[in-house]
């Protein structure tokens, strides 16, 4: 009775020496499928779009001595302006239509086109706007610049009222106890020297009060945001290095053709 040899486990794997035959017989295929990846590779460049970026260097005014009020003066700091940015709702209609369709002017769409960068220690910011041609980029970033002194403007107008109101209410109360000071003594002499002292330093403390939003305002009616350079743009190439692209392109064809190898050998030694 004859007894049945089990396959060879082996029998159907690629041998080495396989591999290097193939490779001494058909390293011109294998050249062919690599250029074949290089003019891939060539027309995958050519095919990537050009981009403009377009650059405004501004210089946001802060008040390092305090003297303004942070609930109204606050959003002239970097930090303040950079939050303001990153916020689709912070820009008009005007904003949206230059810098990009307003269905897609969203949060991811906005940290695409628009990148934003600060000095240390300094109240210069740095905005660039990346779209495909420059004359967009241009408006684009025009408008934002213009949108920033918009809203400096507004929030300068609320805190200027509010001060002119408290100084006339200031000057009236000041005006009141120093005619008190010059009056009471003569017509009341219960107007005693501890009264005469309370009145007079609340006068001190109003004149103080007077000096400080005067200061405040010559502040705000001079500190504006300002354009340090007119804007430039130039077109940059967001293209991987070009080198890079042909080499991979012509290792990805020879890869490609060794695999179709690999199974093409698969495919016979089934059958």
């Amino acid at each position: 009775m004859s007894k049945s040899i089990p396959n060879n486990p082996f029998e159907n794997q690629i041998t080495f020496k396989e591999v290097m035959l193939f490779l001494s017989q058909s390293w011109k295929v294998l050249l062919l499928y690599g250029f074949s990846g290089v003019i891939i590779s060539i027309f995958y460049l050519m095919s990537l779009p050009q981009k403009y970026q377009s650059t405004a260097l501004i210089q946001i005014p802060y008040y390092a001595q305090g003297k303004l009020d942070n609930k109204d003066s606050s959003f002239q700091e970097q930090n303040l302006v950079i939050s303001a940015l990153k916020y689709p709702s912070f820009f008009t209609e005007s904003n949206k239509s230059l810098c990009g369709y307003i269905d897609e002017f969203n949060s991811e769409y906005l940290n695409r086109i628009l990148k934003i960068s600060t000095i240390k220690n300094s109240p210069v910011v740095e905005l660039k706007v990346t779209l495909n041609d420059k004359i967009s980029s241009t408006e684009c970033i025009q408008s934002i610049v213009d949108r920033l002194k918009s809203y400096q403007n507004e929030v300068n107008e609320k805190y200027i009222q509010r001060s002119n109101d408290e100084l006339v209410k200031f000057e009236k109360k000041l005006m009141d106890l120093e005619y008190l000071m010059r009056n009471q003594g003569k017509t009341d002499q219960s107007f005693s020297l501890m009264q005469y002292y309370l009145v007079r330093d609340e006068v001190k403390f109003l004149k103080d009060e007077i000096s400080k939003i005067k200061d405040n305002l010559k502040i705000l009616s001079g500190n504006k945001i300002e354009l340090l350079v007119p804007l430039y743009s130039e077109q940059i190439d967001v293209r991987p290095g070009k080198i890079s692209a042909l080499v991979i392109g012509f290792f990805l064809g020879i890869l490609m053709g060794f695999l179709i190898f690999i199974l093409r050998k698969l495919f016979l030694v089934g059958e």
